[in-house]
């Protein structure tokens, strides 16, 4: 069965409560919130899913709630340990870096295929989120957002061409935000200006919990 992540706002028990009590008793929205912390919750629906036209049913949950600032689909994890192991705040072991990057861009591989499955002679465009446990962590500015937002750029873009993807562009963030770590994720607005519904485009959100690193695209 297919889970959702929707990310929370800045008041997560209050959001908490507000998804809990429409997975309860609403109807068309019946389901469970699975997992939780506090930026994240893990959803799983009862019926939802099975929706050809989900991903507008969810849309019509995003603007029900007050409480939550996206809704994701989850399509795989890659373990907290193997993100400090190849992204570390210092660089002593690069065996292990090079090793453990490695096992990640196949991770990607066996995801994009998924997210894009009609990759031949086409032209994507792709944004990258990263939503951190907390934005003002040092691991998040000096490391995720300086480190591991380019290698995940770079490495879609390398997977997409040996894909068969004729041509390939993903969302540039201000370089000034990236230098000082001070970096938002895309926001709502973005998805329509970029048209990142489309069949061709995604927002990609990798976002981190105690023990791992979800691996989202956002359909809301």
């Amino acid at each position: 069965m297919d889970n959702f992540l929707f990310v929370l706002g800045s008041n997560f028990r209050l959001s908490l409560a507000e998804l809990d009590n429409v997975l309860k008793y609403s109807s068309q929205f019946k389901g469970r919130i699975k997992d939780y912390s506090g930026n994240i919750a893990v959803v799983e629906f009862d019926n939802l899913h099975k929706d050809k036209y989900y991903i507008d049913r969810l849309m019509e949950l995003q603007f029900l709630l007050g409480g939550c600032q996206k809704i994701a689909k989850i399509f795989d994890f890659i373990h907290i340990r193997d993100i400090l192991d190849a992204f570390p705040l210092n660089i002593t072991h690069f065996k292990v870096v090079e090793k453990v990057r490695k096992k990640i861009s196949l991770i990607l591989n066996k995801v994009l295929v998924q997210i894009f499955p009609n990759l031949k002679n086409q032209s994507i465009f792709f944004a990258v989120s990263i939503y951190p446990n907390l934005f003002d962590e040092e691991y998040y500015s000096k490391v995720l957002v300086k480190h591991l937002l380019p290698f995940l750029n770079k490495e879609i873009m390398i997977i997409l061409k040996e894909n068969g993807v004729q041509k390939s562009l993903y969302y540039e963030y201000p370089e000034k935000n990236i230098n000082s770590g001070n970096l938002n994720p895309i926001f709502p607005h973005h998805l329509i200006k970029y048209d990142l519904f489309k069949e061709n485009r995604a927002e990609i959100i990798f976002d981190s919990a105690e023990k791992e690193l979800s691996i989202l695209v956002d359909v809301t």
